[in-house]
């Protein structure tokens, strides 16, 4: 819900410290402080020691009980307290795993993306040049030279299925000329 706080995803069965939380610009971030150790030095960063507890390993993966609603309440205060690039980017300097939750065409257009070249620009005769995902295979050889063929355009290949189905070339010929096919 975006505007009140509430993450709109929580993937890890309702633990709010695995969650994600918009941000002050219409971003989100995704928050990945499982960790004992990650979670207090974000404490730290955000200035809320107040919230640093011993805990057990059995904790990390919990709700946190009665303390959920505190975690939710700062980690959602601080995320919509600024830019979802700003603080993806201080994070990133601590290696405290809070990232951007980025639109297609960021992923796509992300540093990390080109790195891997994992969206490659295909040529396409009516579309012009079209962004695909890389197949993850091509890196290791297993795909076949030339990329993928361009998906044909609508009834392109029409006469030809006809007669797959057994329809004779008059047949398919006046089905032309009616413009059905």
């Amino acid at each position: 819900m975006q505007g009140t706080g509430e993450p709109d995803l929580e993937a890890w069965g309702g633990n709010p410290r695995y969650a994600i939380y918009p941000t002050a610009d219409g971003g989100y971030l995704a928050v990945c402080l499982l960790e004992a150790k990650l979670w207090h030095q974000f404490c730290r960063v955000i200035g809320r020691e107040d919230l640093i507890v011993e805990e057990r390993q059995e904790d990390r993966h919990s709700r946190h009980g009665g303390r959920a609603v505190l975690y939710r309440e700062a980690i959602a205060q601080y995320c919509l307290s600024r830019p979802r690039d700003v603080i993806a980017s201080e994070m990133a300097k601590l290696a405290i795993p809070v990232m951007p939750v980025l639109s297609p065409d960021e992923a796509v257009a992300h540093e990390n993306s080109a790195a891997r070249k994992l969206a490659v620009k295909q040529p396409h005769s009516r579309q012009g040049a079209i962004t695909e995902l890389a197949n993850p295979l091509a890196a290791a050889g297993l795909t076949r030279e030339g990329g993928r063929s361009e998906a044909p355009g609508l009834g392109e290949h029409g006469a030809q299925v006809l007669a797959m189905l057994g329809y004779d070339s008059g047949a398919i010929a006046r089905l032309q000329e009616r413009g059905i096919v």
